[in-house]
């Protein structure tokens, strides 16, 4: 039996024809009700006159021999969950992200950056290619580690001061411990990191990270968001998004 099962829901299978052919430019749902009814709109070769139609991702559609493009841009918060894997081909054993998100909407989403399959919290899957490539460069993120021992104050400050690793130069802007009652926990920030860099630079001062929580990723949090779960941003999120 599989370790978990996917969300179904299908009234979120696909988009309604009416609506794809509207986000592609054709005037309102009933202007693409006409053009339906008419039978001048083709999925895949196809002439469709159900207006219930619901059009399933990478099927194609035209109107009058154009292809039509709905594709809107799309940004899905995710907390993820231990061993949840960025593979687009899911195991039976092992959950992906895609599954989290499967039924979230018609257009194909990818993660603007990637964890280590154990590390949990914030991603952001997106269609926004300009602004992925924007992050990459210096997006904010902050990491609450569970470390195999009491972490040393001479290393919380080796840790701001940075050093070299195998991508390059690198620091952490802030650092502290997240408890002081065991100070095997560490709050970390880094700019523009790779998924590994938090590890490398703990493992080059001699520890090992237990656990690992992203609690924020280009200022979003995982705040109202479960283990496992998601939700699309909101529109006043973005300009923030735009600013890292």
């Amino acid at each position: 039996m599989p370790k978990f099962q996917k969300e179904n829901n299908t009234e979120d299978k696909g988009i309604r024809l009416n609506r794809y052919l509207a986000n592609s430019g054709m005037g309102t749902r009933r202007d693409a009700d006409k053009l339906i009814a008419k039978g001048l709109v083709k999925v895949n070769g196809k002439v469709i006159t159900e207006m219930g139609y619901r059009v399933q991702k990478g099927e194609k559609v035209t109107y009058e021999g154009e292809y039509m493009n709905a594709e809107a841009k799309q940004y899905i918060l995710i907390n993820k969950p231990k061993e949840c894997s960025f593979s687009k081909k899911s195991s039976r054993n092992q959950r992906t992200v895609y599954d989290i998100i499967e039924y979230a909407c018609h257009e194909e989403l990818s993660p603007a950056d990637t964890l280590d399959l154990n590390t949990t919290g914030v991603v952001l899957m997106t269609n926004d290619k300009d602004l992925v490539r924007k992050l990459n460069h210096n997006k904010k993120e902050i990491y609450h580690v569970f470390l195999d021992k009491e972490v040393e104050s001479e290393d919380l400050e080796k840790l701001t001061k940075g050093f070299k690793l195998k991508a390059g130069f690198n620091k952490a802007e802030a650092v502290n411990y997240a408890n002081e009652k065991d100070k095997k926990e560490i709050g970390l920030e880094i700019r523009g990191g790779h998924k590994d860099t938090v590890a490398q630079m703990m493992e080059a001062l001699g520890y090992k990270i237990i656990r690992q929580d992203r609690v924020l990723y280009a200022g979003l949090t995982k705040k109202n968001v479960p283990r496992g779960k998601w939700r699309f941003l909101e529109k006043k999120e973005l300009p923030f998004l735009q600013m890292q």
